[in-house]
């Protein structure tokens, strides 16, 4: 199967500071921007965005301590992080960051010459992303795209198997009281 490359969006590593350990062999780009994002987001007044702020500013240190995070950092989960600061200029959306985020992608798609897919829970960004022909998509992953490597399940996954499991039992229950009676 082919590598996925995944450019992140600041929303998807607040929601899941662990993310990079949750997309499989993936490699899992990180913009300059959204570095300069977290970075204010650290002294954030919601006590949850701050904590995420600093988790993911320090797993992205410890990778950077240990190898070149520049040209790639491998995580224990198999992916591999790089923090990459070239971009085509965007001015399609508000933020700054955003557009930044979206020329990451582009530059990247350009000089890789493969499919580069923006992650965000930004709607809006998704939209621009496409608008330059790019994929975007939404975090978590509602399909079934992740990496056939990928380890552990995602909470969607794990939702969906309770849920499941949850019908069969009560169609069980009704069937035994339907024979019952």
């Amino acid at each position: 199967m082919k590598q996925k490359t995944y450019v992140v969006d600041t929303s998807v590593l607040i929601d899941d500071p662990d993310l990079f350990y949750k997309l499989g062999k993936s490699r899992i780009v990180v913009p300059t921007a959204v570095l300069r994002e977290l970075d204010g987001l650290k002294n954030s007044t919601v006590a949850a965005t701050a904590s995420s702020a600093r988790k993911v500013s320090r797993t992205l240190d410890k990778l950077g301590n240990t190898q070149n995070i520049a040209s790639g950092a491998r995580t224990s989960a198999g992916s591999i992080v790089v923090i990459y600061n070239r971009y085509q200029t965007v001015n399609d959306l508000a933020s700054y960051a955003d557009n930044k985020i979206v020329g990451t992608a582009l530059k990247l798609n350009e000089e890789a010459g493969t499919h580069i897919t923006v992650l965000t829970t930004d709607g809006n960004m998704r939209n621009v992303a496409r608008a330059h022909g790019l994929r975007a998509e939404s975090y978590p992953l509602l399909h079934n795209d992740r990496h056939a490597e990928s380890e552990g399940t995602s909470s969607t996954s794990f939702k969906r198997n309770i849920i499941t499991a949850l019908i069969a039992a009560v169609l069980i229950l009704y069937f035994i009281i339907r024979n019952a009676l």
